[in-house]
């Protein structure tokens, strides 16, 4: 199963190579090479998990906590960048080692980003709060 993950996460990366490739973006394909170079040298074949979080209502905003102990290794996301539904927001990597993305069932507005890059973070800490559309969009990743 793990190991089936950490592939999905590769072929995504891969699909969006293709992509840069069709539009003749070949700054962003570079860009994508250099991503999965770099993963591939900082994970020395740890496992990547995807996770797919739920989130929480608090006042107008959805709210998105850590599930496990760790530390954020990246950040995919900025203040009033759009997300979409399974869209990668975190990269944690656990105390045993494995790397987690996450990502949400909900597209938004990022409203605000509680953590950083190299912040330690426990099962519950909040991790950012979206402002929801509540629209239906068909996003499979």
């Amino acid at each position: 199963m793990g190991i089936k993950e950490t592939h999905l996460w590769v072929n995504d990366y891969l699909d969006l190579y293709l992509y840069a490739g069709s539009i003749g973006d070949t700054s962003w394909q570079q860009k994508i090479l250099e991503k999965l170079q770099d993963s591939y040298n900082k994970t020395d074949d740890v496992l990547m998990i995807k996770r797919d979080l739920p989130t929480y209502g608090w006042l107008d905003n959805e709210i998105v906590v850590s599930p496990s102990y760790g530390t954020i290794e990246e950040i995919f996301i900025e203040p009033n960048h759009r997300i979409y539904e399974w869209e990668p927001l975190f990269i944690i990597k656990t105390e045993n080692g494995t790397l987690e993305q996450l990502a949400v069932g909900i597209s938004g507005i990022i409203n605000t980003i509680n953590v950083k890059k190299g912040d330690s973070v426990l099962p519950g800490t909040v991790l950012v709060h979206i402002k929801a559309d509540h629209f239906i969009v068909g996003n499979n990743y």
